[in-house]
């Protein structure tokens, strides 16, 4: 079942030992029977691990050995990654919200293409899919929110499509104080007012 490969890297990371040498050979050598895995329990062993204190150590540790790319090969974890799961940890939202958000930003980095992929790959749920590519539309228009002298009416009519939960992605995606300040207004009062 290689579903193990994944709970032995979460539980390493989790509990704090190092796998077994040969048993690490053994599931790098495997690691191609992640195709093997239903879409529905890949996707729940992601959101597991996403669960967990230090996802993003978990996510490094995969990409070490190769299992990464078997979900997608364009996913990627590194210090940028890290740096974003850590600005997750400190937002004040429920643990769900949390988990959106870091399974957001693991998606932030890919194509349309690779996008559509993932979803398939993993049976992603409509609504993800819809805040995954929203994202990937803000990531896009991004530049245009942080126009000088735009008035609150332009970024209403910018953002009204958008799921909020991409926008909080966004920000933090971005680390942009002027984005940040202009999506929070939004998120917080611009948007209901008529």
């Amino acid at each position: 079942d290689a579903t193990r490969i994944f709970r032995a890297v979460r539980y390493e990371t989790r509990l704090g030992f190092n796998i077994e040498s040969e048993t690490e050979k053994l599931l790098g050598d495997n690691v191609s029977m992640i195709d093997t895995i239903s879409g529905d329990r890949l996707r729940r062993e992601i959101e597991l691990l996403l669960s967990e204190a230090m996802p993003e150590v978990s996510l490094l540790r995969l990409a070490n050995l190769g299992a990464l790319e078997y979900v997608n090969p364009q996913l990627q974890a590194d210090k940028w990654l890290q740096d974003k799961f850590e600005a997750v940890s400190s937002e004040k939202v429920t643990q769900s919200a949390k988990l959106e958000l870091m399974f957001m930003l693991l998606c932030y980095r890919l194509s349309l293409d690779d996008i559509d992929k993932l979803a398939d790959r993993l049976k992603l749920k409509s609504g993800r899919l819809k805040a995954i590519k929203d994202l990937y539309r803000l990531r896009d228009i991004h530049l245009n929110l942080i126009a000088p002298n735009l008035k609150p009416s332009s970024i209403v009519a910018m953002l009204k499509s958008f799921v909020p939960v991409a926008m909080r992605a966004l920000s933090i995606a971005e680390d942009n104080a002027l984005l940040r300040q202009r999506l929070e207004n939004y998120l917080n009062n611009w948007r209901y007012i008529k």
